[in-house]
C-alpha cells in the first residue's frame, strides 16, 4: 500500500471525523422537544469526515511523483513549518480569547494574524481584510441567519 496524499489526507480525515464524533457525543441533549437538537449538524459532519476518511484511504491509485505524500524535510522548510506553528498558536489564541473578547474583535485580530502569516507585510492591505472579514462575517451570522455571537467587551 503506497502512501500516497490522497491516502494521507483520507488518514487525516477518517482520524478526525473519529474524534470529533465521540466530541460530538458529549455535547448536551437539547431542553426542549427539539426532534433533531444540537447534536444532528455535528453527527451528519463526523460522519460525513469519516466516509470521505475511508474512500480517500482505501483508493486504490499507483504512486507517481504527482500523487506520492509530501514528507517534509525540517532543514529544508523551515518557513513552512514556522508558518504551520504560526498558524496552529493564532488558532488557539483565537478560541481562547473569542468568549471573553467577543467575535468581532477575535475574528479581526485572527484573521488579520492570518493575512500576515499568508500574504507578508502588507499592513493596509492585511488590516483591510482582516477588518471586512471580521464586520461581514459577523453581518451575515448575526444579522441575517441570527446566529447569537459572543459580544465579548463590545455590549451592542
Amino acid at each position: 500500500m503506497a502512501l500516497t496524499k490522497d491516502r494521507v489526507t483520507g488518514l487525516v480525515s477518517l482520524v478526525l471525523g473519529v474524534i470529533y464524533f465521540v466530541a460530538t457525543k458529549n455535547l448536551p441533549e437539547s431542553a426542549v422537544a427539539d426532534p433533531i437538537g444540537p447534536r444532528a449538524f455535528p453527527f451528519i459532519i463526523s460522519a460525513g469526515m469519516v466516509i470521505v476518511g475511508l474512500i480517500l484511504a482505501l483508493k486504490r491509485d499507483a504512486l507517481t511523483e504527482k500523487n506520492r505524500a509530501v514528507i517534509f524535510n525540517l532543514s529544508t522548510e523551515k518557513g513552512l513549518m514556522l508558518d504551520i506553528a504560526y498558524t496552529c498558536v493564532a488558532g488557539i489564541i483565537f478560541g481562547l480569547i473569542l468568549e471573553p473578547v467577543g467575535y468581532l474583535i477575535s475574528s479581526f485580530l485572527f484573521m488579520t494574524a492570518m493575512m500576515f502569516i499568508t500574504n507578508g507585510r502588507r499592513i493596509v492591505y492585511n488590516v483591510s481584510v482582516g477588518l471586512a472579514f471580521a464586520l461581514i462575517t459577523y453581518g451575515l451570522f448575526f444579522g441575517l441567519l441570527d446566529v447569537s455571537l459572543p459580544r465579548g467587551i463590545l455590549t451592542f
